[in-house]
């Protein structure tokens, strides 16, 4: 969009000087003026899409927990709720004498400290893989020629930003750590291997509903985190990211290549991780339009890339247009003696 707008500040700077050009060539560069106008608009469009889809999934993530609560609060209503008080009595002298509601309270409160610990290291790595691809940015420009001194203070100050994000979230990771063995200590159960099985000594039984009504269950929360990792690695698929840190500078065209091939293969290890559990599963409307908006944004990247690729063909066959009449038009002006018309540059 800023290429296209700044050839329209060229187009206008050419009509504001015309004075010997003819009316033809002033209206065709109005028309194109106008084309490019509308390209521009549509193309701020779908990126305000792009912008609204990624603030949507913002909120699903952060209606979760609530969800979880809610759910909780629910199973106590259906008509099982009296086995599962029964069954979580048994269990209760064995994790500190608490009550059903109070020991199926803190269990619950336990796996979502272990999930929140589970994100909050996603987004570490994360922001590594940020501060990597910094360095690799900054080693290509110093090695390049025409180093940009703006790009590398840009990075500078980005690396400035990424640190103190790392920062916050090592202090609410440790934070989270410390939640973690205080409700296992409660308990009286074991912290270890925490993100591959469940804690030994808490009763499956003793949650009502698992994996229907009190959350979600292990199996379902590895799928979510499995997209989360795509999700990010599809922003990493932008014609902009797509080729960061590389010695070689490629084409447009050959950016909206790789950036194609990079989303058809984040979509193909979504489908064949998520596709068994889908079928296979009855009440995960949570997964299923996490999936949905997946498939859905991949979709409109690719359209994206697509129009991006159509939108500079148009524009370099009109420039070429307009480059062919004004060659035409000079060469008419010397034939009749007049001066050609020169474009300020």
């Amino acid at each position: 969009a800023e290429s296209l707008t700044v050839q329209i500040n060229k187009i206008d700077a050419k009509l504001a000087s015309s004075t010997d050009e003819g009316d033809a060539a002033i209206a065709k560069l109005h028309s194109l003026r106008q084309s490019l106008k509308a390209e521009v608009a549509e193309l701020e469009i779908l990126v305000t899409g792009k912008e609204q889809l990624e603030h949507s999934v913002a909120e699903l993530n952060k209606q979760k927990t609530s969800q979880f609560r809610t759910n909780m609060l629910m199973k106590w209503t259906r008509p099982n709720a009296s086995s599962a008080v029964a069954d979580a009595a048994t269990d209760g002298a064995a994790a500190g004498g608490f009550t059903p509601r109070t020991l199926t309270r803190k269990q619950a409160e336990l796996k979502q400290v272990q999930a929140d610990m589970k994100l909050m290291a996603a987004e570490l790595r994360d922001c590594e893989d940020q501060l990597e691809q910094i360095d690799l940015e900054k080693s290509r420009l110093e090695q390049a020629t025409d180093e940009d001194p703006d790009i590398a203070e840009a990075l500078d100050e980005l690396r400035t930003q990424l640190d103190e994000s790392k920062r916050d979230k090592l202090s609410q990771l440790q934070g989270l750590e410390q939640a973690e063995r205080s409700l296992a200590s409660e308990l009286g159960v074991s912290t270890l291997n925490k993100s591959d099985q469940e804690a030994p000594g808490m009763s499956v039984d003793a949650v009502a509903g698992r994996g229907t009504g009190a959350g979600l269950d292990a199996s379902s929360m590895q799928l979510i985190s499995s997209m989360a990792a795509s999700w990010k690695r599809l922003e990493s698929s932008s014609i902009e990211k797509v080729n960061v840190g590389q010695q070689e500078a490629l084409g447009i065209k050959e950016l909206i290549k790789l950036s194609n091939e990079s989303i058809d293969k984040v979509v193909s290890e979504v489908k064949r991780g998520a596709g068994q559990k889908l079928k296979g599963s009855k009440d995960d409307e949570i997964l299923l339009l996490i999936f949905e908006l997946l498939m859905d944004a991949s979709s409109c990247r690719k359209r994206l890339n697509d129009y991006t690729e159509g939108l500079l063909v148009q524009t370099a066959q009109k420039m070429d247009t307009f480059k062919a009449a004004f060659e035409a038009s000079k060469r008419a002006g010397g034939a009749d003696g007049k001066n050609a018309y020169t474009p300020r540059r």
